[in-house]
């Protein structure tokens, strides 16, 4: 089977489309519409024949297809991913990459469906896998049944979010990305929970994508689906229950607390290396000491890079791009690197007073989505000086409610987000340029609360050659400029295309 597939299918194309459907013979109805859907647009669909004693003519007849008898139903949904695999062997022989798409025998899938799903794999560069039925597991945990909440397929969906679950029907990723074989689902009839936890044992992040509502249709069946099996059998609940509490949430626990820092500071670089020092060692210096420093110098023609490598530290994590793409840019692709279940916002010419990330975590509670604080000016060479926009940094708990999404009370810089807020609102606005920041709290602010620390813990450098001279920072605190932040955050905008 390795053999023909890596013979017949893997000559031409580069990054093929590849569908796996596993079917019953009681739902050959619904797999022909099903089929009808995906045929035009992808390469090839294997497809596994459950229950079936001979191939039907009409699949002989599609020449993408290639069918696989299972006749006892062997390994029943999971039968797909030994294909997966042989796809994987002849990948690997043939030194070409593919597009994965495991489809259901029961959905109806859009005629954008494999398009919009590997745009969304391409925004990711390839590094997450991409869902549009989603679960986050609530805590304390109870039971697989109760302590999901399930982004479902054929719910809208505003914008990109995290998501510790995937339903495997609406799964899709690059081949490069993870790598399913059989022998990671020993227990039929649990491949989400199974998949789930080999993405988490691999710290490959989950997404599930925006969408509007029954973008993908459930078809009606004349059987029994695997949930409405899950409900009925109290066996199957007890093994779902325990992978999910012992499996699926240590594997969790491992990746984002034992082996992840508490905090992740980032700090997008271009040039000002003059000032880079001390913004290098401020945070460095801080109480708080449980952090990882992402660092990414955004395409410098100073040697930002090699002064960033001179230190030693080994929190600090340093990227170095050949091209200049932005602040927002950059600040998106730091999102991607977290693993912290807090994360600070730095900017390289600026300094944090030694105490700041202590002291804001502890403002930090249930319903919190990002914790500011007080901000003052210094110059160049770091006297403080007493700047106009000084008097916009002071505010207090009550102003974040009642004023923050009418103007600018806080220092951007000064942020620090919760894990949750972040997984919730996905990326910056690249839309909202020099706003990105004050847009992105606005849009916590509609799920979250904002608190803020009364005391000057953040010092902002005022420089010539930098986006905080004085006439950028008017451009910010212009009123239209404020109104659009404000209005894209209000209405939700989709993020696409960030990376």
């Amino acid at each position: 089977m390795k053999e023909k597939i890596s013979n017949k299918f893997c000559e031409k194309l580069i990054e093929k489309r590849i569908a796996f459907i596993a079917s019953v013979e009681e739902r050959q109805q619904q797999l022909k519409i099903v089929i009808n859907a995906l045929y035009d647009q992808v390469d090839l669909i294997h497809l596994i024949l459950n229950w079936y004693t001979e191939i039907p003519q009409w699949i002989k007849e599609l020449p993408k297809i290639f069918a696989h008898l299972n006749p006892e139903n062997k390994n029943a949904h999971d039968s797909v991913w030994q294909y997966v695999e042989a796809e994987n062997v002849a990948t690997k022989v043939n030194g070409q990459e593919n597009y994965y798409f495991i489809c259901d025998d029961d959905l109806l899938y859009p005629k954008d469906y494999v398009s919009e799903m590997i745009k969304a794999v391409d925004r990711y560069k390839k590094s997450c896998v991409i869902t549009c039925h989603g679960a986050n597991i609530q805590r304390p945990v109870e039971s697989y049944l109760k302590s999901r909440n399930v982004y479902g397929f054929s719910d809208p969906l505003e914008r990109d979010i995290f998501v510790d679950m995937a339903g495997c029907g609406t799964v899709a990723f690059h081949s490069s990305t993870i790598k399913p074989i059989l022998q990671h689902f020993p227990i039929p009839y649990c491949r989400d929970l199974w998949f789930s936890i080999l993405a988490a044992r691999q710290n490959v992040k989950i997404i599930s994508i925006a969408r509007p509502s029954f973008w993908i249709i459930p078809l009606e069946t004349s059987g029994e689906t695997v949930y409405e099996a899950t409900q009925q059998s109290e066996k199957l609940q007890f093994v779902k229950d325990k992978l999910l509490k012992e499996a699926l949430v240590s594997a969790l626990y491992k990746v984002n607390k034992i082996k992840s820092p508490k905090v992740s500071v980032i700090m997008p670089v271009y040039n000002g290396i003059r000032f880079l020092d001390r913004a290098i060692q401020s945070i460095l210096n801080q109480t708080e000491k449980d952090f990882e420093f992402i660092i990414i110098d955004d395409g410098s023609s100073e040697p930002v890079f090699e002064k960033i490598k001179s230190y030693s530290d080994s929190r600090i994590k340093v990227y170095r791009e050949n091209e200049n793409k932005g602040l927002t840019f950059r600040l998106n692709q730091c999102l991607q690197i977290i693993k912290g279940k807090f994360v600070v916002r730095m900017d390289a010419d600026d300094v944090s007073l030694e105490t700041r990330i202590e002291k804001q975590l502890l403002k930090f509670e249930k319903g919190v989505g990002f914790v500011g604080c007080w901000a003052s000016s210094i110059d160049e060479i770091g006297n403080p000086i007493i700047h106009f926009v000084d008097k916009y940094c002071r505010c207090s708990d009550e102003d974040i409610k009642i004023k923050y999404l009418k103007s600018i009370c806080m220092a951007d810089p000064t942020s620090i987000y919760s894990i949750e807020a972040v997984q919730k609102i996905g990326y910056f606005d690249p839309l909202v340029y020099s706003s990105e920041t004050y847009n992105y709290n606005c849009r916590i602010l509609q799920f979250f609360e904002g608190k803020v620390v009364p005391e000057i813990l953040y010092f902002r450098t005022v420089r010539h050659d930098s986006i905080m001279r004085m006439v950028k920072v008017k451009q910010n605190l212009n009123v239209d400029l404020i109104a659009l932040a404000n209005q894209r955050a209000l209405e939700f905008p989709i993020l696409k295309d960030l990376l």
